[in-house]
């Protein structure tokens, strides 16, 4: 018989129960996540085809598909797929249901042929859900002058558009108050007035900026837009712009081509924002636009043949809105960027517009042009003005420009430089064509050539 000490030295130590548990433990959450939640969810694949043997009055499977959008979206639950066959689809804000963490639903086509959703331009193509992905889809308006967008977010997040196509839409895709957005790998081709259009809190000069009714994480990559504005009447069409409360915005590996008003337009309360690695040209206005913006990036863009490279500006007569402040634009290649001086009464490479710049920066940019005139008199905190047909260097400034208020060694060597050789070629670093390297994943539709 033991002894009650050989007893105690014999019993497990408390460290040995605690690994004990923990294996215990971990056994009945694998087992209960592994069978126990999942199997308590149905995930459903729905088939839509405009073939002749679709029908809404069949069960959406492979073989008996559905043949409307609003069929298949009226019985997708979270975790669903619905695939479409080659066709078109008459679409009229059509709404798929919110999708959840790890349940998101999907639309996508089935990859033989191309899926269309279409509409007459009086209503929105589709309005998602949150916890959405959408892919190889081209949402499509017929009539002229549409006045609705192909695909409508509002208050949602989580929601991906991928290698989809946006034909003459008034605008592509239109969002309101989302977060945690990607776009990548899509085309907006001849959108009414916009490609991708965020609205946020703050839009407008009556707007105040609410921290919770803003757009952020919105990330917009590899995308092709172009000839926005064009096929309405006394529209300006834009690429990208930002009109209200937007933050942390990323604008990457985009071309932006041959848009009536802006590239991309930041207005309005744009806060952490990033442009990077993006081609914008031939652009009405300007390339890219800043009002209203702070603490963002611009850098590694390549802008050629727009009537403005870069304008900064600030509307701060409204006390409700933001200046442009703690902006960097940097490493950028900006050339030949006035070349529709009808446009508008300045042309420049870059365009100042404001009263006050608080901590800018602009370094490590080249700007390309002929010098043609005499430089002004001094390059200072004074306010200067020059009309287009005497403007000779890459800079117009249209604005009061306190001493130290902003950073911008390379214009002024090129000021300085210029003055000497007034009226001779400064620099053409980049003769006849500009070759443009576009990411290959963009589905390329060529229905216009660019001249610049």
């Amino acid at each position: 018989m033991r002894t009650s000490k050989e007893v105690k030295q014999s019993a497990p130590s408390w460290h040995a129960k605690a690994i004990s548990y923990l294996i215990c433990l971990f056994l009945v959450l694998a087992v209960t996540g592994c069978h126990g939640v999942s199997s308590n969810v149905s995930v459903n694949e729905w088939y839509v085809s405009a073939g002749n043997n679709a029908s809404d009055e069949n069960p959406g499977t492979h073989d008996r598909p559905f043949r409307s959008v609003r069929k298949a979206l009226s019985v997708t639950k979270p975790g669903d797929m619905v695939v479409f066959s080659a066709g078109t689809y008459p679409c009229a804000e059509e709404k798929s249901p919110d999708g959840s963490p790890g349940l998101t639903v999907t639309l996508r086509s089935a990859g033989d042929g191309k899926v269309e959703f279409s509409g007459d331009g009086s209503q929105n193509l589709l309005v998602p859900g949150s916890y959405t992905t959408i892919t190889g889809i081209e949402f499509t308006m017929t009539e002229d002058n549409p006045k609705r967008d192909g695909i409508y977010i509002l208050r949602k997040e989580h929601i991906n558009i991928s290698n989809c196509r946006f034909f003459a839409c008034n605008v592509g895709v239109k969002i309101f108050s989302s977060h945690h957005l990607s776009i990548q790998n899509c085309e907006m081709a001849f959108s009414g007035r916009y490609g991708v259009h965020m609205i946020g809190s703050g839009d407008g000069s009556e707007g105040h900026w609410d921290p919770a009714d803003e757009n952020s994480w919105v990330e917009i990559r590899n995308c092709w837009m172009h000839d926005a504005g064009w096929n309405v009447e006394g529209a300006e069409g834009y690429g990208i712009t930002s009109n209200g409360a937007v933050e942390y915005l990323v604008i990457e590996n985009c071309q932006i081509d041959n848009n009536s008003g802006d590239g991309i337009l930041y207005e309005d309360w744009g806060i952490h924002t990033t442009a990077r690695y993006n081609v914008i040209r031939g652009t009405g206005v300007a390339a890219i636009w800043i009002d209203n913006a702070s603490m963002s990036i611009f850098d590694n863009n390549f802008l050629y043949g727009n009537n403005v490279g870069i304008w900064l500006s600030g509307e701060e007569d409204f006390a409700n809105r933001y200046l442009n402040d703690l902006i960097s634009i940097r490493n950028n290649i900006i050339v030949h960027n006035d070349w529709l001086q009808s446009i508008h009464p300045f042309t420049a490479e870059i365009q100042f517009s404001y009263r006050r710049l608080p901590v800018t920066s602009i370094s490590t940019t080249i700007l390309l042009r002929l010098i043609t005139a005499p430089m002004w008199s001094q390059f200072s905190g004074a306010h200067h003005s020059q009309s287009s047909a005497t403007s000779g260097f890459a800079t117009t400034f249209s604005g009061t420009m306190p001493a130290g208020s902003a950073s911008i060694e390379v214009l002024t060597l090129l000021v300085f430089i210029s003055r000497i050789i007034s009226g001779a070629l400064l620099i053409r670093v980049i003769p006849g064509p500009v070759p443009v390297i576009l990411p290959s994943s963009i589905p390329m539709h060529p229905l216009r050539k660019v001249t610049v």
